[in-house]
């Protein structure tokens, strides 16, 4: 493909996207070049491209019923993300896609969310992340997706506007509440970059957690995913997000102990500032500096524990889908096991597997209120040994077991009785 014909597409692509509720993606080879409405999190953005890869190689062999008759391919993933993809180029060696897309064609509940999230071992936090991320992605049903494949044919196509619809829908090809494992299995690093929530934020904020925030941050990211209002003017916009970001994350400083006052002068400090940047990168570096000067007041002022038990319990909650070994933090800290116990014991008030397990039990809950996942897979998703070690622990910090404190919950919400699982 000639560099005048690759412009005039990517052009299209951009005056397509000032259009469009989602994002769109041109593939090429082994290239996808995103063209983004919305940003997507990194947790999702290798199984984005997986989907991608997969969608290109299927409409490439999709049979044409006649020369004049190309295809449109619309693919439902097994997230109930939908997506419409066409081909570009007439020819078979370097073929050219766009795609359109992720859409939600259905909204999964959140409990399933979080079950997705932590079978990609991801903390309680990234989970959170997850879930705002496929909360702020557009809606479309079956019937709105084909008429975006329509659009999209109409747009990009100087073709006969006859073409052949094709669907693949791979909702069915798991449990409805089983998460795809091909999409789990592989993932296991941290989000890198994205600031489509603010939960991490918030959470980092809270705890104090400097080192974290330092790696996040990323000026090709909007720290808060909202959408557009002043399309003609990305620098307002920018600093809307920033004043959204900078109130957010007032309140995560007042949570994690910041005295209020210290708080609301350094947030109307940062309002000012705001105000007055006058390009992107300038802001963009203000953002950092005031996620930054937020968590490092919490830490000074706020945080009633050493260094060395901070960053512990940072990295208990950053590990809580694992197996995590009191040995394992302690080397990490450089400290022996014996002195990170008795530390965090007299910091406290409890031993740090008795942390632990209530931190992992506090995480559980919400699937176990859902009623969708039974023990032995909650159990085993926070890496307990057993769904026996699980109940076990769970009675000792509840006071009751599972599957009885499942029934006061129903009873709570006069939700009727299901059958019971085993425990």
């Amino acid at each position: 493909m000639s560099a005048d014909h690759s412009n005039q597409i990517e052009k299209k692509c951009e005056t397509f996207l000032s259009l469009s509720p989602a994002n769109l993606y041109l593939s090429e080879d082994k290239k996808i070049t995103p063209f983004l409405r919305m940003f997507v999190p990194s947790i999702m953005d290798e199984i984005l491209h997986k989907e991608l890869k997969k969608q290109t190689r299927s409409l490439a062999r999709l049979p044409q019923e006649a020369p004049d008759r190309p295809s449109v391919l619309l693919w439902i993933d097994q997230f109930r993300l939908g997506y419409v993809s066409i081909c570009l180029s007439d020819t078979i060696e370097h073929p050219l896609f766009v795609t359109f897309g992720p859409v939600a064609v259905e909204r999964l509940a959140s409990e399933s969310i979080r079950y997705i999230g932590y079978k990609m071992k991801l903390s309680g936090d990234e989970c959170l992340l997850l879930e705002t991320f496929f909360d702020t992605i557009p809606s479309l049903d079956i019937h709105a997706l084909q008429q975006a494949g329509e659009v999209l044919f109409a747009f990009f196509s100087s073709q006969n506007p006859n073409y052949s619809l094709h669907t693949v829908d791979h909702t069915a090809d798991k449990p409805e509440n089983e998460p795809p494992e091909d999409a789990t299995l592989e993932h296991r690093s941290f989000v890198a970059e994205n600031y489509a929530t603010e939960s991490r934020l918030l959470s980092a904020v809270e705890h104090g957690d400097i080192d974290f925030i330092r790696t996040q941050f990323s000026p090709k990211i909007q720290p808060i995913n909202l959408p557009t209002r002043y399309p003609g003017n990305p620098l307002r916009d920018r600093k809307n997000l920033a004043i959204t970001g900078n109130s957010i994350l007032l309140r995560a400083a007042i949570k994690g102990g910041l005295k209020s006052e210290i708080a609301h002068n350094m947030s109307h400090s940062f309002a000012i500032r705001i105000e007055q940047q006058t390009n992107m990168e300038s802001l963009t570096e203000l953002l950092q500096e005031i996620t930054l000067s937020y968590a490092e007041a919490v830490r000074k002022y706020a945080l009633r524990c050493s260094e060395l038990v901070n960053t512990a319990v940072i990295l208990v909650h950053r590990n809580i889908t694992a197996h995590i070994a009191l040995s394992d933090i302690a080397g990490e800290l450089h400290v022996s096991r014996e002195h990170l116990c008795r530390q965090f014991h007299q910091e406290m008030g409890t031993t740090l597997t008795e942390y632990i397990h209530n931190a992992k039990i506090q995480e559980s809950l919400p699937l176990l209120a859902s009623r969708k996942f039974d023990v032995g897979r909650i159990a085993f998703l926070f890496g307990f040994s057993s769904p026996a070690h699980y109940t076990k622990v769970f009675a000792q910090i509840q006071g009751v077991s599972p599957r009885s404190w499942q029934r006061a919950q129903q009873q709570q919400k006069n939700i009727p009785e299901t059958p019971a699982r085993s425990e």
